[in-house]
């Protein structure tokens, strides 16, 4: 296997695990994990509508897929950053990623607090914000970098 295909296959399975974790958490009400609320108000309201089966759900699903998720994302965009890209720019981008997967574990914690009755609404909502805003060109870039190759090569095997 070449180094393209385990990437592809690193991506791909990525993807996937993404789309996994949005169907199991779209059976919550408000169809949306803590990891994807950004305001304190959104926090509270799903909060608010989830009965005790709906916060054993999440909780689920935070120590199972989700603990696995950032992990995932954060070795196969580093081995995309590291395919496309060098020097500076390669480093910058790997931060990023690591930034982001840090600021996701954070998340899950104060989500895993919120979720047992706990407290910390505020650090859940900086650590979604940090997590979205460092992962975002790395993931978006990279991504489009790699569908780029993938177009390539299939057009050159025509």
């Amino acid at each position: 296997m070449t180094r393209f295909t385990l990437l592809s296959i690193g991506v791909v399975l990525g993807l996937g695990w993404m789309v996994l974790m949005l169907v199991y958490f779209s059976f919550l009400p408000g169809w949306r994990s803590l990891g994807f609320l950004m305001t304190v108000g959104q926090v509270e309201r799903g909060l608010a509508s989830w009965s005790p089966a709906d916060i054993a759900y999440h909780l689920r699903g935070t120590w199972t897929i989700d603990l696995i998720f950032p992990t995932l994302y954060g070795v196969v965009l580093s081995f995309v950053v590291h395919r496309y890209w060098q020097g500076g720019r390669r480093a910058l981008l790997l931060a990023l990623v690591w930034l982001s997967v840090v600021a996701d574990y954070t998340d899950n914690y104060f989500a895993l607090q919120l979720l047992a009755g706990g407290e910390g609404i505020w650090p859940l909502i900086i650590a979604n914000w940090i997590k979205f805003i460092a992962i975002t060109w790395p993931m978006d870039v990279g991504l489009i970098k790699w569908f780029e190759e993938v177009r390539l090569r299939r057009k050159q095997a025509v």
